[in-house]
């Protein structure tokens, strides 16, 4: 049996993947699926999250087994669960987590099933648009120091002229002398 996919996504408007896979396929598959349709790197956390109708997660699908949840949902690892032990019916949802620091997510939908068929690999079968980037790249966050000085000079720290320690005030810090260190 085949399923097929499609995905988009709330940050490129005019994105949308369509994927068909075997229903034996894991979702570890799925996920090379999805990162090759988007030429994503294969270096990132991931994770995909059964949804109901409303996009509302109900059970989360790890790259890796983590730590036991504290929370209600089920957890699966992705290369031991099969796609057909957790989609069963058209219009059935996911997300695909493929950004977790910015928890940025493609949507998925079983558009069809296609019984009596076979693949041996995932078929990329509609790729429209650009994905959305990877990864946002954050400016690198200014010191206040560094926003007011205008100043590149180079010193480090303490200066100039480096750290002094005659010029640590030890009175008033109760500190003994006689405490071996």
């Amino acid at each position: 049996m085949i399923y097929r996919f499609t995905i988009v996504s709330d940050e490129a408007e005019n994105f949308l993947r369509e994927i068909k896979i075997d229903a034996d396929a894991t979702f570890l598959d799925m996920c090379h699926a999805v990162l090759s349709s988007c030429n994503y790197s294969d270096d990132q956390i991931t994770s995909f999250y059964i949804t109901n109708e409303a996009w509302e997660k109900v059970s989360e699908i790890t790259r890796e087994e983590m730590c036991a949840s504290a929370s209600d949902e089920d957890v699966y690892v992705m290369a031991e669960t099969r796609l057909r032990d957790l989609i069963e019916e058209e219009h059935q949802r996911m997300t695909f987590i493929f950004d977790t620091f910015e928890q940025r997510s493609l949507y998925i939908e079983l558009k069809e099933i296609i019984p009596g068929a076979n693949l041996k690999e995932a078929e990329i079968s509609r790729s429209i648009g650009e994905a959305p980037q990877q990864l946002l790249i954050q400016e690198p966050v200014k010191t206040k120091n560094a926003q007011n000085s205008g100043d590149d000079s180079g010193e480090d720290f303490y200066g100039s002229e480096g750290f002094n320690e005659e010029d640590l005030d030890s009175e008033g810090l109760d500190i003994s002398e006689d405490i071996p260190y």
